[in-house]
């Protein structure tokens, strides 16, 4: 028996196509194509520059489609994207992101790959941080209770975490005799400076950058006063705090990553309303575009606190800010 091979087919043997790019007679088109079709599509060897691939089914050219026109660090195409012409992206909701980082996240700044965009993204016992956009567990405090997990309240005097702890505690360091600037040896550990006054108020990030604290405290008939690197004893203005640390001062990196604000166990606070400013004062590294930060606020044995996240071009970044400087984050009250 004889088997008959519709030409087309013989010309698209010949060739050597695969089944998205197409032949015009025995030889391949310069141009990958979307659909179907054994003649070449309508667009062939029109496609180039930006919009390289050939929609057959609409017989425009376009910038990407399916697996086609995308590659390197925007693997994907989002082909809604452009009035249908298609975009090369990170990743969209379907596509782009897997492993620890499986969501796909996008905002004011682009797209990114993230950990979490809820809290049904994180295993069961952690949330997800909508600053950090990743999965933590909820603060346990010193007392070994869990204060809640939630944000709505952030900045308010409830003995809480608002948004859980962003910086994870490294593990103590053994000492005989001496620590770092800051802290003090007690039993061959080293423990913050500060823990025995009746307030205090520590800064954490983990980046190496300059981020500085500032806090506000209230000063009986006169302005308030801010305690930080420009004024670390308060004598500016009559404030009462101390600086204890300033960390990674004008980029020269220490590896602390911590600034604190103490108060003797002498002093009584001013009642009334502080504040808490964070200021990120310089980017040391310009490959760093994200900085977590963590306020923790002790007043007595309560305590409270705040997390967020400086991003490139977002409010206080780079800021290089002096009094009052930064960003407010959160308010408390000393009875």
């Amino acid at each position: 028996m004889r088997l008959l091979v519709p030409v087309s087919l013989v010309g698209l043997l010949l060739c050597g196509c695969g089944s998205r790019v197409y032949c015009q007679g025995a030889t391949c088109t310069g141009d990958a194509g979307l659909g179907s079709s054994d003649a070449g599509p309508p667009c062939g060897g029109q496609c180039t520059g930006s919009t390289p691939v050939c929609d057959v089914q609409r017989n425009a050219c376009v910038t990407c489609g399916g697996a086609l026109g995308c590659a390197g660090a925007t693997p994907v195409c989002d082909e809604g994207a452009a009035n249908g012409a298609g975009a090369c992206v990170v990743c969209t909701p379907n596509e782009g992101c897997q492993g620890a980082l499986p969501r796909c996240l996008v905002d004011s700044t682009g797209r990114s790959c993230v950990e979490c965009l809820s809290n049904s993204d994180c295993a069961s016992g952690k949330r997800c941080d909508s600053s950090l956009h990743a999965c933590r567990p909820p603060f346990v405090d010193d007392a070994g209770t869990t204060p809640d997990a939630g944000g709505a309240d952030a900045g308010t005097n409830d003995n809480t975490w608002d948004g859980g702890a962003c910086i994870p505690r490294p593990p103590p360091v053994t000492c005989t005799a001496q620590c770092n600037e800051g802290f003090t040896c007690v039993g061959g550990s080293c423990v913050l400076n500060g823990g025995s006054g009746p307030v205090q108020v520590t800064l954490r990030w983990n980046t190496d950058e300059d981020v500085d604290l500032h806090v506000i405290e209230p000063v009986p008939g006169g302005a308030p006063c801010d305690v930080y690197y420009g004024n670390p004893d308060g004598s500016d203005c009559g404030a009462m705090g101390v600086l204890d640390l300033d960390s990674n001062a004008g980029c020269n990196i220490d590896g602390v990553d911590i600034e604190n604000v103490i108060y003797s166990p002498a002093v009584t606070p001013t009642p009334g309303t502080w504040a808490v400013r964070v200021d990120h004062y310089e980017n040391c590294a310009s490959s760093t575009t994200v900085v977590p930060y963590e306020v923790e606020v002790r007043v007595g044995a309560n305590r409270m606190g705040y997390c967020g996240v400086f991003r490139a071009g977002g409010p206080g970044w780079n800021a290089s800010g002096g009094a009052n400087g930064g960003i407010q984050v959160m308010t408390f009250q000393v009875p």
